[in-house]
């Protein structure tokens, strides 16, 4: 592999200390940074890993400058555990050969003493994969044979089909055997030719088995050689004989013909069909479907082997249990020259394209749906949900995959990582089939309530053209409905054609992948909008709204292919808290990112004067601010609660409580907070264990309540409030929350520096003046039911949707008219 001397040309990492400081008390444990920085493929993230990995000395491309020019002036105290993190994330985030070699040097950093068994096989593999064989099995030395999958990379050194220079025949034959037979299994083994030796494997055959149901095994094609030849084969040499092969040509045009001449001689039972246009690979299976003869249906890849026992297998478990609805097997990933081991993957799992099920319920259930790629998985999981049975596993390695950048699947998965499109396709799926069976629909309507990404169609039919996208973090939540959904459905409300965008904010890692929320889904699956991928859909923007700032503080590494006239970015929060040397985001970083991502500056659109004030002292000649605010959206028609004076002698109080960030910041003062002693009667709305965590008590105190987020919806929660506090540490999300509060006539009682935004429409205390602020209104009931109605009136006139537009519409572009009803002045 040749190594560059040279970074990639990307400025994509945060240099200020006090916001890497304030990012790295915001992480979780490393593996979970790690996680998700795969899954994002967020390149900014490795600033958080290197801020831990040199204990807050270094900025990531410090350290990297050093590591390759003086890594004698490294600090003496790394931490070995974060070198290995940010290593693991270098060496499979993008595949780059820097970031691989840059991996190798932090490697060389971590102390041997220092390295696991599982991170020195991780080194040892990287170092097999940058070329140098022989300090990887010097590594390999070093790790006793006991370590899981240390066999797989030693197999791979001895392969005598790629030339290394470590290449042992008999080793190889010998590891490559005990594959299949620690099965019981018979051993493929390569035979003469010229073909590639995974297309030249044979197999003692197995005894025949012609008695049993009919298996039609369909095959689909497109521009076919020698690796369908070889597929075919393997299919003819099945032990259970009763087979029906079609083989389902996608119009690959006439020099092809002599392949498929040539296949469809190697066996009576092979049947080539011809697809008039291509369509892709689920539209020719659908077509080999409605003709199939078989009681059970199954596929293959055109350039994937079976082995002679698979169908027999999956067969053998209809027989055997009638409540089995579907089975598939399990496969090693190899490539052409049969290496196995791959750095950062598994070297086998569950194949799709070997799933079985019976004929009448795959017809039943419609078939597969109009996609170019992972509708296999679709359809096993729609089966699923119908027949309220899982798939079959046989964890038995009955296929070879073929790795191979050409093939159809390729370059939509990687280590941690699928392509976003893979993501989309497979949530709106995941939901259609959660409905159908909630509403009892029929599977064959739920398959065509899922939306195909347009990276998927095979005839584009989506329009081209979008008033406003909106990018913001759409996964779930604990919430009942995602909260830029009213800001959603005011922009749908007025005729704009809107388009949504996934920015997961990776501020926050999580370690595993989180859906879209429900709410948000089903808009999509209803195709009331549309999901945009920043990096596959080619479409035109009019404006894009970032809903939150922060979502572009550790963006993915994608660049946009979307034509977009105009950014606004949305600021709900200040970007830093100088008294308590805190950040959140900063502005200068959001903005570079915007316009490496878009190729355009955004304008900032503060959401109150705190936030402007803010935002103003962080200026520079380059910042492009926006003549007005843009109110937070919480509309009183859906949050208003109707109030008469207070209920009871005891005051209602309530705030958020989901983690440490919605507390004061000083312990003292969180114990502090509200008494204990049932003198107020709180209901706190987040999770019982961090309220306990937080007062360092093993139980709720006694007349609180704490309600799970899902447990009712957030006007139920505000309505049985009459006081909504909040005393969080600094540069908490909280603008939507405290508008909802005044919406519903709680009454708001917040910092003394919110007064600038909320005027006389909410109540100001400090931590410690909170129970005695809330005590003398609640005593004084007129007093309260006209702060009440105070706060009410204020929210109808800021929070309203008419106001949200009115403060909206002048900054959206007006060049792209999309929508029904008539575009933004």
């Amino acid at each position: 592999m040749t190594v560059p001397t040279h970074p990639p040309d990307e400025d994509v990492y945060p240099r200020d200390f006090t916001l890497l400081d304030s990012l790295d008390q915001l992480a979780p444990g490393s593996r979970a940074v790690e996680a998700h920085a795969l899954r994002t493929r967020s390149r900014s993230m490795r600033a958080v890993l290197a801020h831990r990995a040199t204990r807050g000395r270094l900025r990531y491309e410090d350290l990297v400058r050093r590591l390759r020019t003086a890594p004698g002036a490294l600090p003496d105290d790394l931490s070995p555990g974060g070198l290995v993190a940010l290593a693991r994330v270098l060496a499979l985030q993008t595949g780059e050969p820097y970031d691989m070699e840059t991996a190798r040097l932090l490697f060389a950093q971590v102390p041997a003493g220092r390295l696991k068994p599982a991170d020195r096989l991780f080194y040892a593999r990287l170092l097999e994969t940058l070329g140098d064989a022989a300090a990887a099995s010097e590594q390999l030395a070093l790790i006793p044979a006991s370590t899981p999958g240390r066999q797989y990379l030693e197999l791979d050194l001895a392969n005598p089909f790629t030339g290394g220079v470590h290449a042992d025949a008999a080793r190889w034959q010998a590891g490559w055997a005990e594959l299949f037979t620690r099965y019981g299994l018979e051993v493929p083994v390569v035979g003469p030719g010229d073909d590639e030796p995974l297309d030249r494997l044979v197999v003692d055959a197995p005894p025949a088995i012609t008695d049993g149901p009919l298996v039609t095994i369909t095959v689909t094609t497109w521009r076919p050689g020698p690796k369908l030849l070889g597929a075919l084969r393997s299919l003819a040499d099945q032990s259970w004989r009763n087979l029906e092969i079609l083989v389902v040509d996608d119009c690959s045009g006439p020099e092809y013909e002599d392949v498929l001449v040539r296949a469809e001689s190697l066996d009576p039972r092979i049947r080539v069909l011809r697809q008039p246009v291509n369509g892709g690979t689920y539209l020719a299976r659908n077509a080999a479907l409605a003709v199939a003869n078989g009681e059970l249906v199954t596929g293959n890849d055109d350039d994937d082997w079976s082995h002679p026992r698979r169908i027999e297998h999956q067969v053998r478990a209809f027989l055997d249990d009638p409540t089995v609805t579907a089975t598939r097997v399990l496969a090693y990933m190899v490539t052409a020259d049969l290496e196995i081991d791959r750095i950062g993957q598994p070297v086998s799992g569950r194949h799709a394209a070997t799933y079985m099920a019976r004929r009448d319920t795959l017809r039943r259930c419609g078939g597969f749906v109009q996609a170019r790629k992972g509708a296999d998985t679709e359809l096993m999981r729609r089966v699923e949900a119908f027949t309220g049975q899982p798939v079959r596993d046989i964890n038995v390695p009955l296929a070879l995959y073929r790795l191979d950048i050409a093939s159809l699947s390729r370059g939509e998965f990687g280590p941690g990582w699928h392509h976003p499109a893979r993501a989309a396709f497979w949530a709106s799926a995941a939901r259609a089939h959660e409905v159908m069976v909630r509403d009892g629909l029929d599977p064959a309507e739920a398959g065509r309530a899922v939306v195909v990404p347009r990276r998927y169609e095979p005839v584009r039919i989506r329009p081209d053209r979008y008033d406003v996208a909106i990018a913001a973090d759409w996964r779930a939540s604990d919430a009942e409905r995602h909260p830029v959904l009213d800001e959603v459905d005011a922009l749908l409300g007025a005729g704009l054609r809107v388009g949504l965008v996934h920015l997961p904010d990776n501020r926050y890692p999580v370690r595993r992948r989180l859906e879209m929320h429900p709410t948000v889904q089903d808009l999509i699956n209803a195709r009331t909008v549309d999901r945009l991928l920043l990096d596959e859909d080619d479409v035109e923007v009019g404006t894009l709204v970032v809903a939150e700032a922060g979502l572009l503080q550790l963006p993915p590494a994608e660049t946009s292919l979307m034509t977009v006239h105009r950014v606004l970015v949305l600021a709900d929060q200040e970007p830093v808290d100088p008294a308590h040397h805190v950040a959140a985001y900063s502005v200068r970083d959001c903005t570079r990112n915007a316009e490496r991502i878009v190729g355009r500056t955004p304008v900032w659109v503060p959401r109150d004067a705190l936030v402007r004030s803010s935002l103003e002292a962080q200026s520079w000649p380059g910042l492009q601010l926006a003549p007005h605010d843009v109110p937070m959206l919480a509309d009183p028609t859906r949050f208003a609660v109707p109030r008469a004076l207070p209920r009871s002698s005891t005051p209602v109080v309530g705030q958020r409580a989901d983690d440490r960030r919605d507390w004061p910041a000083e312990d003292d003062e969180v114990r502090r907070l509200y008494p204990a002693d049932g003198s107020i009667d709180v209901r706190l709305l987040g999770s019982p264990q961090r309220v306990r965590a937080m007062l360092g008590r093993r139980s709720v105190p006694p007349g609180w309540l704490v309600y799970v987020r899902d447990e009712l919806s957030a006007r139920e929660y505000l309505g049985q409030l009459e006081f909504f506090v909040d005393q969080s540490g600094p540069l908490t999300r909280m603008r939507t929350t405290h508008a909802a509060a005044l919406a519903s006539g709680a009454v708001l009682v917040v910092p003394e520096v919110y007064r600038p935004v909320y005027g006389d429409a909410a109540v100001y205390a400090a931590p410690l003046e909170v129970t005695d602020v809330v005590r003398g209104l609640h005593a004084d009931p007129q007093a309260w039911l006209l702060q009440s109605r105070r706060g009410q009136a204020f929210a109808r006139e800021r929070f309203s949707v008419e106001s949200f537009l009115a403060a909206l519409r002048p900054l959206l572009d007006s060049s792209v008219v999309a929508g029904t009803v008539g575009q933004p002045a």
